[in-house]
């Protein structure tokens, strides 16, 4: 495989690039209310000069520097004095949880800590010398100091990129200047090969919402405007409104930003129109003039421009994949989508979107000198110079996803005929039902995402005896029924998609990555009441007996104990429900089990599905197995339990409004056998008959 020649050694070679554009406008921030623009000239001096003071302060090639900044034209100056300086840069978020930061330097030693001063002023335990925001603004006025070295080699190290893990154990992603460069040379080979039609327009006006901390941000918002001399406005509010009003304001040409705020100003435009009572005739508009040529259909959707700007016209999107719908809101209004797919890993750059030739729902066609294959499985392998060197300081988790220069990227994904990718999901993630079919969440959450009343879904496959099951947890607008939703999206599935349990999400919404990125695995984690902080000390305090446990469900991963506990939970198929039993009862239960014996299913360490132990007071607790549907699954329990507890479950039956609950729960008195039981359940109309399956 023939690599492309670099026009750049090193990163650092950028910075001299700086002065072909020399006093245009490069970087807009902001001081207080009004905009602070730094001209190319200005970063490029300002840059230099930051490098000699690194320089004083001890920091050459090979050393790592932190930088913990917003974004703004100060990270920017920051980023690029530390490669010209031939150093390691390791951006991190200074909104991170402090202990993270703390075991991120604890790991890689840096020798500078470039953050803001309040940040600096918390006390950290960090060694590295601090070098607080505030003087970094004042190496903009003073004039360069001797060109500072740089790196020589296309192999050195150029950043550590820390991606997911827990604060105690933090991975970081080590990039070199060649694997960067891999992905911008085809970008700079192109742009110089047709340099003569770029000169033609005016220089782009670039809003930049993605955070420098993501390599797809450093790209798209540092390297392009660079190459084509653009200027980048930044903005720490993106509330719909105040994007629209900034694009407006500034005349941007080109948004780079995530998914989620690209739906969110598709709704926020809809909402506009309907409010200058245009919306009607935009809906009939969508409708009759989708298969006009792309420039033709302009004219028919000026009301959406007006709302965005004239001069606005295309987004660099990445970071998340975008959902079908909210592309083509913008593709038939005439606006343009670039976006792709990589990883941190892959710095960053596998695939590129091209608007005007590939279909929607492909994330495009491989990079130049890249290879791309599938494994027997449907994994996504990508081979190429852009491949990461490794894990830092993590042999085993490098050994994991690098196989003789494949990266296994843990994605599921189809490539046509014609060489265009598609992403299905995550390896992960997909859901291997019952029947032995393959569910992909994203699939399933697409649909539910277009449900009138969802603001938007995380789908995951809950294990049963036989496979696992598609639920769905809902983030809802206020009013919104989920049961009607959920009925409604699986009449759009197929057989083996369709959602078989839900529940809403009930906080203000998903956690979420700087990238807006929703955070599956807390999802599941809150739902389930799994962490992987507990997990870990799990594993250890058990000597790798146990990896996992759900405090909230019975069905999967249930706790464990030595067996002291005063109540057991176990699960009865025949009624779809779940019984009680006490340890002062000691006769036989509905399930066939006496108490004792059900303990030897629990205790000593040993996790059954469908049986929990637990104390009496769990009983009423809004947590109780409220994965697995919570006080409402339970079916039968020993009359002298029911009374002892009488008090605290009317309480908790009143709090979700099921009073009526509480004479449907059998004792030894209406049935000791399962047959016995589900009699008494029909007599009585208990929600579980109606609730949906267990297993």
């Amino acid at each position: 495989m023939k690599r492309p020649v670099s026009l750049h050694q090193t990163l650092a070679g950028f910075v001299d690039h700086l002065l072909q554009w020399k006093d245009h406008p490069f970087l807009v921030g902001r001081k207080g209310y009004r905009l602070d623009t730094w001209t190319y000239r200005e970063v490029w001096s300002s840059v230099h000069a930051f490098a000699s003071i690194l320089g004083e302060h001890g920091i050459g090639t090979g050393n790592r520097v932190v930088i913990a900044l917003p974004q703004s034209p100060e990270w920017v100056v920051a980023f690029l004095a530390v490669l010209v300086q031939g150093s390691v840069v390791i951006p991190l978020d200074p909104s991170a949880p402090r202990q993270f930061i703390e075991a991120v330097c604890s790991k890689t030693s840096p020798g500078a800590f470039v953050a803001t001063d309040a940040l600096l002023k918390e006390g950290l335990n960090i060694s590295a010398t601090p070098v607080p925001l505030s003087s970094l603004k004042r190496y903009r006025s003073m004039e360069s100091g001797p060109k500072a070295p740089e790196p020589g080699n296309r192999s050195d190290l150029a950043e550590i990129v820390f991606t997911s893990g827990t604060t105690s154990q933090p991975k970081g992603v080590k990039l070199s200047h060649g694997n960067i460069l891999f992905n911008i040379d085809p970008i700079q080979r192109g742009i110089g090969e047709h340099r003569v039609l770029v000169g033609l327009f005016p220089r782009i006006r670039m809003l930049c919402t993605v955070p420098y901390t993501h390599m797809f941000g450093q790209v798209t918002g540092i390297f392009l405007p660079i190459l084509l001399g653009s200027t980048v406005y930044f903005t720490d509010d993106t509330a719909p409104a105040v994007l629209i009003r900034i694009i407006k304001r500034n005349r941007i040409l080109t948004l780079i930003t995530v998914p989620r705020i690209m739906k969110l100003l598709a709704d926020h435009a809809r909402y506009e129109m309907k409010a200058r009572g245009v919306y009607d005739r935009f809906l009939k508009r969508w409708d009759k003039r989708q298969h006009l040529p792309w420039p033709i259909r302009v004219p028919f959707f000026l009301d959406l421009h007006r709302i965005m700007g004239m001069r606005f016209w295309s987004f660099i999107v990445g970071g998340a994949s975008l959902d079908p719908e909210t592309h083509e809101f913008w593709r038939r209004t005439v606006f343009s989508v670039f976006q792709g797919y990589g990883l941190t890993e892959t710095a960053p750059i596998v695939t590129m979107f091209n608007p005007f030739r590939h279909p929607r729902d492909s994330v495009g066609i491989v990079m130049p000198g890249q290879e791309l294959r599938l494994a027997p499985d449907g994994e996504i392998l990508v081979r190429g110079g852009n491949i990461m060197q490794g894990y830092y300081d993590d042999p085993g988790s490098t050994r994991e996803v690098l196989e003789d220069g494949w990266l296994h990227t843990g994605d599921i994904g189809e490539i046509d005929e014609n060489g265009r990718v598609f992403i299905r999901g995550r390896k992960k993630e997909m859901i291997l039902t019952s029947d032995g079919h393959n569910v992909y969440p994203t699939d399933v959450e697409h649909v539910l995402n277009e449900q009138p009343g969802v603001r938007e879904s995380v789908v995951f496959g809950r294990p049963g005896p036989s496979g696992e099951a598609v639920h769905a947890v809902l983030l809802l607008e206020p009013g919104a029924d989920p049961e009607r939703i959920v009925q409604t999206a699986n009449t759009l599935l197929g057989a083996h998609q369709r959602v078989r349990s839900f529940e809403p999400w009930d906080e203000a919404d998903f956690p979420r990555t700087s990238t807006l990125k929703v955070k599956k695995a807390e999802v599941i984690d809150v739902v389930k009441g799994q962490w992987k902080g507990v997990n870990e000390y799990l594993e250890i305090a058990s000597n790798g007996n146990l990896k996992r446990f759900n405090a909230y469900s019975m069905m999967e991963d249930p706790m464990t104990s030595c067996g002291c506990f005063e109540c057991i939970t176990a699960i009865l198929p025949e009624t779809n429900g779940v019984m009680i039993a006490s340890r002062e009862y000691t006769e036989m239960t509905p399930i066939g089990m006496s108490f004792s014996t059900m303990a030897g299913q629990i205790g000593g360490g040993i996790q059954t599905p469908g049986f929990i132990g637990m104390g009496k007071l769990y009983i009423t607790s809004k947590k109780f197995i409220s994965a697995d549907g919570g006080i409402e699954r339970v079916v039968w329990m020993p009359k002298q339990l029911r009374e002892e507890i009488r008090e605290r479950l009317v309480k908790r039956l009143e709090e979700i409004g099921k009073s009526d609950l509480l004479d449907k729960i059998a004792t030894e008195e209406d049935a000791t056998t399962s047959e016995e039981l589900l009699e008494f359940l029909q007599t009585v109309g208990h929600p579980v008959l109606e609730m949906q399956p267990m297993m």
